[in-house]
């Protein structure tokens, strides 16, 4: 079975308001990086960081302490998840429990770490 990747968005949105009506969706049509991040955090309460990617999770981890924001954060690997929020009231962020990003050759992405409907499955 495949999926369209372009309709996961739109799904994703109508799963949120069946949950929580008032939940506001923006989606966005770029790529963040260290040019945009601080300008499109500060728009917001709470960030969520759903990637997959260590390089993406430093820049919004530093962003979010520069913006004052908590940051949100989960992470899979096979049957297991973790969820934890780091910069909630001037509490620790990221960087402060994994100060040097690791090498990029030892991370594993979802789809090499076995987490389930990750990968390139057609999602």
């Amino acid at each position: 079975m495949s999926y369209n990747v372009a309709l996961f968005p739109l799904i994703m949105t109508s799963l949120f308001f069946r949950l929580n009506s008032s939940v506001e969706v923006t989606p966005y049509d770029i790529q963040i990086d260290s040019s945009n991040a601080l300008d499109i955090i500060r728009q917001y309460d709470v960030v969520v960081d759903a990637t997959d990617n260590v390089a993406t999770r430093y820049l919004l981890n530093d962003a979010c302490v520069m913006a004052s924001r908590p940051l949100v954060s989960g992470s899979a690997l096979q049957l297991e998840g973790q969820l934890i929020v780091y910069s909630y009231n001037n509490g620790p962020c990221y960087r402060c429990l994994f100060p040097v990003p690791p090498p990029p050759e030892t991370v594993t992405n979802c789809g090499d770490g076995g987490v389930l409907g990750a990968g390139n499955d057609g999602l």
